[in-house]
């Protein structure tokens, strides 16, 4: 391991003023809203309505809202959005979902609690999302059968906005051979 004390610096670094920049600073993020949000922490400490609740339903109703749709579901995690989102598409056992791998396990993991499995496909590395040329192509990680689906959420106002049809889709074509 190199320590600090190791590391040769520029010489013009030494005539420079080094100035100490925090990765985050919640303190002054927080420092805003502290007040609000403290007023809101009040509010579900006395009606002690930590899950669910009024506070749920009324964000329920103005993420609709904001979203231009009729409803809206809040749910515990990402995870668990997802894992319905594919419930709702109907993936279920047998079903092989494509998706990437540079995401949070919790993708493969929504695929897996439906009794899927989950396919991976590179992906684009100018926009870092799935790389559709790479699907068509047949390169994937893995191969994929007829029942295989594509899982791309895109933004929330697009996944919020369309039907699970919109997020999950059959892929058109033949299969693509797995691995033997």
């Amino acid at each position: 391991m190199i320590s600090a004390n190791q590391v040769k610096s520029h010489p013009a670094d030494s005539q420079k003023e080094r100035i100490e920049v925090p990765l985050s600073d919640l303190r002054t993020q927080n420092d805003r809203v502290t007040p609000q949000i403290m007023e809101e922490i009040r509010q579900v400490l006395e009606n002690s309505s930590f899950i669910l609740g009024p506070k749920t339903a009324q964000f329920e109703q103005d993420f609709a809202r904001y979203c231009g749709v009729e409803h809206c579901i809040g749910v515990n995690s990402g995870t668990s959005a997802l894992h319905l989102a594919l419930i709702c598409a109907g993936v279920g056992p047998g079903d092989e979902v494509i998706t990437v791998p540079m995401t949070f396990i919790a993708t493969s993991w929504a695929i897996s609690y439906c009794g899927a499995r989950p396919v991976f496909v590179d992906v684009d590395p100018a926009t870092a999302t799935m790389d559709p040329a790479l699907i068509e192509a047949g390169a994937l990680v893995m191969g994929y059968p007829e029942s295989a689906y594509w899982l791309d959420v895109g933004t929330p106002q697009a996944f919020v906005r369309g039907s699970c049809d919109l997020v999950l889709g059959r892929l058109p074509g033949p299969a693509v051979p797995g691995p033997a």
